[in-house]
């Protein structure tokens, strides 16, 4: 069962690449975040088991820019996309004003 690191996160305003170490022993903590944690997504062909923690956050599936398919995750933490989407496309997990996103072959 392959596993994915979703990372990629996005807000709205924001774009999370790299984040920003302060020497701690100065004091100086300016306003600075480290980069979100990525999420583990376990993936069986078409289906994605998420951790249980995001249950009813949405998913979509994206090729293109163009949206094929959008749910949620379900009740056992599961996403089956259907059979009839074939080939690479872009998985996108919204969770609050954040978008994690990968590229997943089906």
């Amino acid at each position: 069962m392959p596993t994915l690191y979703i990372g990629g996160c996005t807000t709205a305003n924001d774009s999370y690449g790299g984040g920003q170490y302060n020497e701690p022993s100065n004091g100086n903590f300016p306003n600075s975040r480290a980069p979100a944690q990525p999420i583990v997504v376990k993936q069986v062909g078409h289906n994605f088991t998420f951790n249980i923690g995001l249950v009813g956050e949405i998913v979509e599936i994206v090729r293109d820019e163009a949206f094929l398919y959008t749910t949620i995750v379900g009740d056992n933490g599961c996403v089956d996309i259907p059979t009839d989407i074939l080939g690479e496309v872009e998985l996108r997990l919204y969770r609050g004003n954040m978008m994690y996103h990968a590229i997943v072959e089906l």
